[in-house]
């Protein structure tokens, strides 16, 4: 083993930081759900092929620990544990009956988490009259911070245009890491997670086309 790989190593369960810590009690305090909930509400236009942005979804995971991350008792203390890489992303279709995309996207915002044996990642498709189509991500605040919200919208869409086209180069590993960290690279969310829908764009790699349908727009 080398001594990068040495440095890296690190136990199956590990321990929350200060701020994970503190929204991990909040969290089981209970109270709103979305108080802690981050939605991002992606917009889709054009072809669609949900089996590839399945795919692209379980990717994204891979890629990034933390939005695989569970957060069980372990001897009276919350820790936090990875699940295996090849754990899938559940995209659930949903059907607007006179919702609107936003109210739809608060409602499925507001339901619970449950930090201790599902990952702080729900995803679903949103579907209404006239063929409109969403991509709702619901994400707790334990594990994304408003620094992430680019990149990770960003490494989707680069995920969903390699699914569609297998030629398209591969995106480079995220750095490997003792502990998980957000898409924003931080191991911990600086700063309280804002309700609604978050308006992101989604910034092209360079020289990569994005490819993709997806388009980050506000609740209205």
């Amino acid at each position: 083993m080398s001594p990068r790989s040495r440095r890296l190593a690190r136990p199956e369960r590990l321990p929350l930081s200060p701020a994970q810590a503190r929204l991990w009690f909040l969290h089981r305090l209970g109270g709103s759900a979305v108080t802690y909930a981050v939605p991002l509400l992606l917009r889709l236009h054009g072809p669609l092929d949900e089996d590839a942005l399945g795919r692209a979804l379980t990717a994204l995971a891979r890629r990034h620990e933390i939005l695989r991350t569970c957060y069980p008792e372990h001897e009276g203390r919350p820790v936090q544990q990875v699940l295996p890489e090849a754990a899938p992303v559940p995209l659930t279709t949903t059907a607007l009956n006179g919702e609107s995309m936003a109210q739809a996207a608060r409602r499925l915002a507001a339901e619970p988490f449950d930090l201790a044996d599902r990952p702080p990642l729900r995803a679903h498709l949103l579907t209404g009259p006239g063929g409109a189509r969403a991509l709702l991500l619901v994400l707790h605040h334990i594990a994304h911070d408003e620094a992430s919200t680019a990149p990770l919208v960003r490494d989707l869409g680069l995920l969903y245009a390699a699914e569609l086209d297998p030629d398209l180069p591969e995106l480079k590993p995220s750095p490997p890491s003792s502990t998980p960290t957000t898409p924003s690279g931080t191991a911990t969310p600086p700063q309280p997670a804002r309700t609604g829908c978050c308006p992101t764009g989604a910034p092209r790699s360079p020289g990569r086309p994005m490819r993709s349908p997806c388009r980050s727009t506000g609740p209205g």
